[in-house]
């Protein structure tokens, strides 16, 4: 009879286990369904946006002092940093001074310049918007 007893309440305890189990399993598929149909109605009008591209190429901006001048770019050394950078310059870049407008004849090596540019996405490459030519820095002269 004991064993007749003991074999029943694994049954039953194996049982409660499997419909327990069941049940969780049943609670986390409405989950997941009720989560994917929140989702998709969220994601949907962002991936819109995106594909049209509609959205602005993040603007970078770079000082430091020009290293060397190679057709339509311009590797600068930034005043942060331990790594040349190679701007690209475009037919769309602005040109200026800190008295008006230049143009790349004005640029020269050793130079200091401020450069916006954006990371062109076919290319990889940064491309210049603007670069702004720096003032030389006056060096103080020593009076006797």
């Amino acid at each position: 009879m004991k064993t007749i007893n003991n074999r029943l309440l694994i049954i039953i305890g194996v049982l409660i286990v499997v419909v327990l189990g069941l049940g969780a399993a049943a609670v986390v598929a409405v989950m997941a369904h009720a989560s994917a149909s929140n989702t998709s109605a969220t994601i949907t009008p962002t991936a819109s946006v995106a594909s049209t591209g509609t959205t602005k190429p993040k603007s970078r901006k770079i000082t430091g002092t020009i290293q060397s001048i190679n057709g339509q770019s311009i590797v600068v050394m930034p005043t942060k940093g331990k790594k040349p950078v190679t701007i690209t310059l475009t037919a769309t870049t602005k040109y200026k001074t800190s008295t008006g407008k230049a143009s790349l004849s004005d640029l020269k090596v050793g130079e200091t310049v401020q450069v916006n540019a954006t990371l062109n996405a076919q290319t990889g490459e940064l491309d210049a918007i603007r670069v702004t030519i720096e003032p030389a820095s006056a060096t103080p002269t020593a009076t006797p």
